[in-house]
């Protein structure tokens, strides 16, 4: 039987991994666009309309949606020059002060996100080109990093409150409440 920690690491790894499809799709879509756009330029002298508000404004969208796999599994980057030259216990130690820096920053990040959406939404910011308002943009990315915080949040509980939590936070890894 799954402890209560595999139960929510399943649940954040499904919806990180569903949010990680989306955003890809989204940079792959960009990068089609990107394509068919050079193809319109050089080949026919007409180019797609927008370019530049799309890749800029997608590129955000979708980097904002992969953050939260990236957090739940452990895939983002990581300097561990050190890790070796530590016990395990240290490690652990070390991992959680990690999770919690990152749940920090990530908190502010995304609040500052938050206030740039409303204030795009107030003073009717819209793209350069295409002339789309930018505040459903960035309610995207923040909602991204959101997502990304609270994961966060949790993976630095999950850490702090299990003393020898593996550093790979992926939900299979989770010990067995009854280790």
């Amino acid at each position: 039987m799954a402890s209560p920690a595999q139960d929510v690491l399943a649940l954040m790894t499904r919806i990180g991994e569903a949010l990680a499809l989306a955003g890809m799709a989204l940079i792959a879509g960009i990068g089609l666009y990107t394509v068919g756009d050079v193809v319109m330029r050089y080949v026919f002298n007409s180019p797609l309309p927008g370019a530049v508000d799309i890749v800029t404004y997608g590129l955000a969208g979708g980097v904002a949606l992969v953050m939260p796999h990236s957090v739940v599994t452990g895939r983002h980057v990581a300097v561990t020059l050190l890790v070796n030259a530590v016990g395990r216990r240290v490690r652990v130690v070390l991992d959680a002060v990690v999770l919690t820096i990152v749940a920090l920053f990530f908190s502010v990040f995304t609040w500052r996100l938050a206030v740039f959406a409303a204030e795009r939404f107030a003073v009717g910011d819209t793209m350069w080109i295409l002339g789309w308002p930018v505040w459903p943009v960035w309610g995207l990315v923040t909602a991204g990093f959101g997502t990304a915080t609270l994961f966060a949040l949790c993976m630095a509980a999950l850490a702090w409150t299990r003393p020898f939590l593996p550093l790979s936070h992926t939900a299979a890894s989770v010990p067995e409440a009854s280790e």
